[in-house]
């Protein structure tokens, strides 16, 4: 019985360890890219000066690479549920 129990944590184990090594992570190069696509949007749309879209930008980036597991999955999940836009409420100074 101990064998079968053993036998079953170990597969449990090994599934959630193959599970989180296909979740790809946020790069430098998506950060860069996403970084920079937030200072087009604060300064051309929202109108901040260059350091106003830089502190903005900080913030969300930050808020972005917390909450969600790369930029595919932000982008996804941001564009679904329109309420998570919400988070980036205390960037606005």
């Amino acid at each position: 019985m101990k064998t079968i129990y053993t036998s079953i944590l170990v597969l449990i184990i090994a599934s959630c360890n193959t599970k989180q090594a296909e979740i790809s992570k946020w790069t430098e190069e998506d950060k860069d890219l996403t970084y920079k696509e937030c200072i087009t949007y604060a300064m051309d749309i929202r109108g901040m000066d260059v350091n106003e879209s830089d502190d903005y930008c900080q913030c969300t980036l930050d808020i972005l690479v917390t909450n969600f597991e790369n930029d595919d999955d932000a982008r996804i999940k941001i564009g679904e549920d329109k309420s998570l836009r919400l988070l980036f409420e205390g960037c606005d100074n």
